[in-house]
């Protein structure tokens, strides 16, 4: 039971809690409260985990791969760049990719779960923004799809590491 119960519990990231209470889940209505607080506990305990992902310092330690994505790349950008944190010195990134994990962070925040790194709505705006450079507009979408699902593993890693309590029996 307990396996089952990690399955629904990690299917049930891909949705804002407020969204769990609020709607009618027939299937909620079979388990227990304690159990149902579990699982507002531990979608709780992946909205603090998740978000800490996408800090620049997370991002510099997942993939050498990324070190050769457009958005640190790019010496033509006229569109800003920031400095990268601990650990990154010298290193700098496009404006439009540091919004675009900036996004993912908010997001994270709601719906703490990979899928959120593809999120159509985020990578369009991402797209837009990186569309004012030539040569981040050329490299912006193979290097984004790319690295999104880097991105969407390293989130789903670090949310798999929480652990969900079950601790008033099946």
């Amino acid at each position: 039971m307990g396996d089952l119960a990690l399955v629904a519990a990690r299917e049930c990231l891909k949705w804002a809690m407020t969204g769990l209470v609020t709607s009618d889940i027939p299937e909620l209505e079979h388990i227990p409260a304690t159990a149902f607080h579990d699982l507002l506990r531990y979608h709780e305990e992946c909205r603090v985990v998740a978000p800490k992902v996408a800090a620049w310092t997370s991002v510099k330690s997942w993939d050498s791969r990324i070190e050769s994505c457009i958005w640190f790349m790019c010496s033509l950008c006229t569109v800003g760049s920031y400095a990268l944190g601990a650990g990154c010195t010298g290193k700098y990134a496009r404006d439009w990719w540091c919004k675009y994990l900036q996004s993912v962070a908010s997001s994270l925040a709601i719906s703490p779960t990979g899928m959120v790194t593809s999120d159509l709505v985020i990578q369009q705006q991402c797209v837009q923004r990186a569309s004012t450079c030539s040569v981040c507009a050329a490299g912006c979408l193979l290097h984004l799809a790319s690295f999104a699902a880097l991105f969407a593993d390293s989130i789903d890693l670090e949310t798999s590491r929480v652990s969900l309590f079950i601790l008033h029996g099946s």
